[in-house]
């Protein structure tokens, strides 16, 4: 008999099921609630966008937008990113383009956890400990910073904000030693020196 356990993509309050076929299942808790079951896998943008919604669902004040079946929140990054990722920017991209945009978007959603959070609210603070919290992979770092301007770029053009957080944010440069007890420095470093 299959049984719950903890699923490797950590997102707040998911259980991964295998059943008794050995097929993957995915749940939302949802407190005194019954569990709300979740299609598709969660590196998709269809599962993210039913998963949010999910996590509103107990709140009836939540506006949200429908689109094709997902809901998301408007304003919000989840709401951003299904746009974007519906947009012609994004579709006029090569496959193997569109995979890799799609594979660190939706890995920033995840890790970060600011699918709810609103796109207006992001700050040049909140950008800098984002890419700073990577600094032991400078390439990966880089290529991060590099799709959250795409986004907050789609964002201004469609009048979702007026600034930039991202401006003048500096890429890594060279490779970061985490031997030789210097790595929390440099990230401490990193931040400092771009706030000011």
């Amino acid at each position: 008999m299959g049984r719950f356990r903890v699923t490797k993509i950590k997102l707040p309050r998911l259980d991964c099921f295998v059943d008794r076929h050995g097929k993957r299942r995915y749940y939302l808790r949802r407190g005194k609630w019954a569990r709300l079951p979740l299609t598709g896998e969660p590196s998709s943008i269809e599962f993210m966008a039913k998963y949010y919604a999910a996590l509103r669902s107990a709140d009836p004040r939540s506006k949200s937008h429908s689109d094709g079946g997902a809901c998301v929140k408007d304003g919000t990054f989840g709401h951003l990113v299904h746009q974007y990722f519906a947009s012609p920017d994004y579709r006029r991209l090569s496959p193997q383009t569109q995979k890799n945009y799609r594979d660190v978007i939706m890995r920033f959603l995840r890790e970060e956890d600011v699918g709810h959070r609103r796109v207006q609210e992001m700050t040049r603070q909140h950008v800098l400990t984002i890419i700073a919290r990577r600094a032991e992979t400078p390439g990966a770092a880089n290529d991060l910073l590099k799709k959250l301007r795409i986004l907050i770029h789609f964002a201004i053009d469609n009048g979702w904000r007026k600034d930039d957080p991202t401006v003048r944010i500096k890429k890594f440069s060279g490779r970061i030693s985490y031997l030789d007890g210097r790595r929390d420095h440099r990230i401490r470093k990193y931040v400092g020196r771009r706030i000011a």
